[in-house]
């Protein structure tokens, strides 16, 4: 699970679109739009890059989920993944933002991955191999609202603040904080206690440590 980010321009074959301000225009074709009134047992939005966000609705009897690419709250792709059609490529552009991700159900590991590019203007680009959301060991919830977290560290909250674990990547939603991990846990995290967990997207100075599921190390703030 990594993200990575370039001061260049790694999407060179997909150029800016800067005048665009009503309709979306896409450099290549995707599945067709999916019914996005079915039933569905998860939601949930990942902002990925400045203003491009990843949304899912995930009906888990299936399984199967809607997947919609918005740029800035503006639903520029929709398409579903499913058992029969794990993966989904999306490769546009759409005002100030570009693309070239694949969305990809993983059944058997009851993850919803996310793998390619994406470049934004004046913010360089970032390259993605990362989980968007995780089932297996998750509270259920009818809507969820997630921020990706680069670059997250975790220190023992007291001065001179010592860092336990650093350069990871997660998520936070739901109060929750899932951080990719792999690894004999270190000593110093003990269940229950508060920690200062630090991103390049945002700080959690009181974020409880739950434990460590054999993928993510488990906070709540």
């Amino acid at each position: 699970m990594s993200v990575t980010s370039y001061a260049e321009d790694i999407l060179s074959d997909i150029s800016y679109d800067p005048s665009v301000t009503t309709e979306p225009k896409l450099t290549t074709d995707i599945q067709p739009p999916v019914n996005v009134g079915t039933l569905t047992d998860i939601s949930g939005c990942v902002s990925i890059f400045g203003p491009l966000q990843i949304c899912y609705d995930l009906n888990l009897s299936t399984p199967s989920a809607a997947i919609t690419l918005k740029v800035a709250g503006i639903t520029v792709i929709t398409g579903e993944i499913s058992p029969a059609h794990p993966c989904l490529t999306l490769k546009g552009n759409y005002s100030v933002a570009k693309w070239d991700l694949n969305v990809c159900l993983r059944v058997a590991e009851k993850r919803i991955t996310l793998e390619g590019s994406a470049c934004v203007t004046f913010s360089g680009c970032k390259s993605f191999n990362i989980t968007l959301f995780h089932w297996g060991n998750s509270v259920i919830l009818s809507n969820v609202s997630s921020t990706l977290l680069t670059g997250a560290f975790v220190n023992d909250n007291q001065p001179p603040h010592h860092y336990i674990v650093q350069g990871l990547t997660g998520n936070a939603e739901a109060n929750r904080i899932s951080l990719s991990y792999h690894g004999p846990v270190p000593p110093q995290l003990r269940l229950n206690q508060t920690y200062y967990l630090g991103s390049h997207e945002r700080n959690f100075p009181n974020a409880k440590y739950l434990g460590y599921d054999g993928q993510y190390l488990q906070f709540r703030y």
